[in-house]
């Protein structure tokens, strides 16, 4: 079941929960492209479509083949290697997943420290020597949140979501196209509230000493 396509330039990084034979919810997973350019394990955008030549979006079900369940980050420990071919379509869609459904695999906390804040942003990174211990890149939570705009280094307008976790406040970055392009207009000077917000946090690639929290989506 898919519960993130989320931004990983120059590609798209895509995650979600195996669903067991008998229906029930197991393990995160996360395709890792082992030939992905920069060796930053990216998928292709045009690797994202199924059979039917659609992109696969949040709560699709679908299947793949890996060949491989490991990962040489030390917390990503829900990546599963694949070597996809250029157009080649790895996602076979077999279904929808019912958002109501989720229940059993949303946490009360996130499973990591508060860490510390990068500029404009609040405990939204992990130094590397607070990693001991994670052994997971991924979780589901739902909180209310408030998405808020801002401007990158380039000009670019970007979104951010800051919730309430476990007595401290977490704002992080937004890097879910689809929720960037529904609220891109919507969210100017003035921030909005999404109430009970389902949402994907992962922990990203290590950066400048740092693993950084994302929301990879948010599902409406």
């Amino acid at each position: 079941m898919v519960l993130a396509n989320s931004r990983k330039p120059p590609g798209r990084c895509i995650a979600g929960i195996e669903i067991n034979n008998d229906g029930s919810l197991g393990n995160w997973v996360r395709p890792w492209d082992i030939n992905s350019i920069k060796k930053n394990g990216g998928l292709s955008k045009s690797n994202l479509n199924s059979q039917n030549d659609v992109e696969i979006k949040n709560l699709d079900i679908v299947s793949f083949k890996y060949f491989e369940r490991n990962s040489d980050n030390r917390y990503q420990f829900e990546n599963v290697h694949i070597s996809p071919k250029r157009f080649q379509n790895i996602f076979f869609h077999t279904g929808k997943f019912k958002k109501e459904l989720l229940p059993p695999k949303i946490e009360m906390n996130l499973p990591w420290p508060a860490g510390s804040s990068s500029y404009g942003h609040l405990n939204n990174r992990i130094h590397e020597s607070e990693l001991k211990g994670i052994t997971r890149s991924l979780c589901l939570i739902q909180r209310d949140v408030e998405i808020s705009a801002f401007y990158k280094y380039d000009g670019k307008k970007a979104l951010a979501a800051k919730f309430d976790e476990n007595n401290y406040e977490v704002k992080a970055d937004i890097t879910c196209p689809l929720i960037e392009e529904q609220l891109a207009l919507e969210v100017g000077q003035d921030p909005i509230i999404l109430p009970n917000a389902i949402m994907c946090v992962s922990l990203g690639e290590m950066y400048k000493g740092f693993c950084y929290k994302l929301v990879a989506s948010i599902i409406l």
